[in-house]
């Protein structure tokens, strides 16, 4: 399971909501995580390599959102 990049967390849009790695796998629950998991925005979820294909957002507390996509 994917867990976060070295200073973003890791989100997938499905049904209108982000998805967001499971804590307990070992992430660092960062501070745009737990706040768009508080205001109802993101829920955790297992992510894996195959749910990035469509497309996914990288983000933290300095840089907010950003959309990323998978090459090669």
């Amino acid at each position: 399971f994917l867990t976060e990049g070295s200073f973003t967390s890791l989100f997938v849009e499905r049904g209108g909501k982000l998805l967001t790695p499971v804590a307990e796998r070992g992430l660092v629950p960062g501070i745009l995580r737990a706040k768009l998991i508080d205001e109802g925005r993101a829920e955790e979820a297992d992510l894996t390599e195959a749910d990035l294909a469509s497309g996914f957002l990288i983000g933290n507390s300095v840089r907010g959102l950003i959309p990323a996509v998978l090459k090669g």
